[in-house]
């Protein structure tokens, strides 16, 4: 198969496509010696000593001549010195392309010369052209055990393979990589804009005196008008707080029990609670509660990590919230917590890169997803789990928002200008609808994935069988001119985005720190306010200043 040049291949690769043809020539002439040494010369690969037949035909000239001697050895020797630079500027171009394609490559300093034979693989090595080396996949245990959801159900092991290849496929090309950037931010302040026209006519219907007939429709109004009453100091809660960790108490929750015969216990009371403390290391304000379900599955991560590159050390700011579903939930999100940052640094620093490009970030943050979530294997039992995963990342002051599932990330001004960062990703949506559909799976009448999960991506949730990808739509929001000063991030599961879009929680967000609130205080309140919004599900939130 040959590769044609300018199919979206990084520079250096495609420089490398250019010489397909001539590469395919060099490879017949040295089938008899397929570990014929490659080298650059002029911009082209070429194979051979520099000067071989001249060389040769010195030699022999200075067997009758003697007097010519120093001359040729003089000339063999720079013709030497020359093969030797030659060689190494094409190992250097060749581990430039490999470090594009993610693949493993020997130290320069080894200064080995590749083979003829090793660059055709290369270059014919579908892998190396669009996923990453099978060697760097990290196989789920649907493929590396044999893992059911029961031992009725068999997976079909040629789509799951398939899956395989779409989970870790790579962008070759920056403008590609460019080109999606603004695809997905796109798609997530569209969807900001939607919900707010929706709000609007909500707002409207409701001051005119219709009815609102949906639940998930008043919980949004209740939410806004018990956030324009705090702000006005009409309830209790004191936005000036300085507080960096304490407990909001909260009307109890009283849960049914459908499946207990005797009545009096059938009604089970749970204490609430909205908890909230300070995270230092990043100048987060963290906040959980429980809310109404019995247990909490959500996790949350502020942190920073040092990654390594040939210019030097990179220090990344990180915060993400995982919001487990399905029983074992909190497992999974555990894991996600406990493991996103290791296989990011690992992707981050594979092939010992110059310095963290866009497309190199890109690319991680798609296959280190993959990675973590094809490497939870789930509790023993609770097969039908997984957790969503938003995460921003503070790489060279820019931010880098990676989301799968439908948690959130909003951006805030110091003006109070709200930006949402992330699209909720729902099986409802035709997009990813196709998406699951093309992957084996399929969206029941209730909008559940698989008849099961309420979300069009997760990580870890195998029992899809690879139809819920775990590849991370991804946002890149370039520092302001002016920097960060004065702005805010706000990350919730669907606890708090269900009942308040991302203008009222930024509108509510601005006016607490305009206040002088913490942000952990901050936090606790968003959480409270959805709580007694009617949220059905656990609520947390991550409020950052940047």
């Amino acid at each position: 198969m040959m590769i044609q040049p300018g199919n979206g291949f990084p520079s250096a690769r495609q420089a490398f496509a250019e010489n397909v043809k001539e590469l395919q020539k060099l490879s017949k002439w040295v089938s008899d010696s397929p570990e014929a040494s490659l080298r650059l010369e002029d911009g082209h690969f070429k194979t051979g000593d520099v000067g071989k037949w001249r060389g040769r035909a010195l030699s022999v000239a200075a067997f009758f001549m003697p007097f010519l001697r120093n001359y040729v050895d003089k000339t063999l020797t720079s013709y030497s010195l020359e093969t030797i630079a030659q060689q190494e500027a094409a190992v250097k171009h060749l581990k430039k392309i490999l470090v594009n394609s993610n693949k493993k490559t020997t130290s320069l300093s080894e200064r080995k010369v590749i083979s003829v034979e090793k660059a055709m693989q290369f270059i014919q090595s579908p892998a190396s052209r669009s996923t990453a080396p099978e060697d760097s996949w990290v196989l789920p245990p649907t493929l590396s055990s044999g893992w059911r959801v029961s031992s009725k159900d068999t997976p079909d092991m040629e789509q799951l393979q398939v899956n395989m290849k779409l989970e870790y496929r790579v962008y070759t090309s920056s403008d590609e990589v460019q080109t999606k950037l603004e695809t997905e931010q796109t798609a997530a302040v569209q969807q900001q804009g939607e919900m707010a026209q929706h709000f609007e006519k909500l707002q409207a219907t409701a001051a005119s005196g219709g009815k609102i007939t949906e639940f998930e429709d008043s919980r949004l109004l209740d939410f806004k008008e018990k956030s324009d009453s705090r702000i006005k100091g009409e309830t209790v809660g004191d936005l000036n707080a300085q507080d960096t960790k304490g407990s909001i108490p909260l009307d109890s929750y009283r849960y049914s029990d459908i499946n207990e015969e005797d009545p009096d216990k059938a009604v089970k009371v749970f204490d609430r609670s909205s908890d909230f403390y300070t995270e230092t290391e990043t100048d987060s304000g963290v906040a959980h509660c429980t809310g109404r379900r019995k247990s909490m599955d959500d996790a949350v991560l502020c942190t920073r990590f040092k990654v390594q590159t040939q210019a030097g050390e990179v220090e990344i700011k990180l915060t993400g919230v995982f919001d487990g579903h399905g029983d074992g939930g909190d497992v999974a999100s555990g894991f996600a917590k406990d493991n996103i940052v290791h296989h990011l640094k690992k992707r981050l620093e594979a092939d010992n890169p110059e310095s963290l490009d866009d497309l190199r970030i890109m690319n991680t943050l798609k296959l280190a997803f993959v990675d973590t979530g094809n490497s939870f294997i789930p509790p023993e039992g609770k097969a039908e789990c997984g957790t969503t995963a938003n995460v921003v990342l503070q790489i060279d002051d820019n931010l880098w928002t990676a989301n799968v599932g439908d948690s959130r990330a909003v951006l805030l001004d110091p003006e109070g200008r709200v930006m949402q960062l992330s699209e909720d990703a729902k099986p409802t949506d035709d997009r990813y609808k196709k998406a699951i559909e093309k992957r084996g799976g399929y969206v029941d009448g209730r909008g559940r994935l698989n008849g099961s999960a309420r979300v069009a991506g997760d990580l870890g949730g195998h029992f899809a069988y690879g139809a819920m990808s775990a590849r991370p739509k991804v946002v890149k929001h370039r520092v302001p001119p002016e920097g960060w000063e004065g702005y805010k991030l706000v990350q919730g599961c669907d606890g708090l985005f269900d009942v308040a879009n991302s203008d009222v929680v930024g509108g509510f967000v601005h006016q607490s720190a305009a206040r002088q609130a913490s942000n952990a205080a901050i936090a606790g309140q968003l959480a409270e306010l959805a709580y007694k919004s009617d949220s059905q599900d656990n609520v947390s939130v991550i409020v950052t200043s940047l």
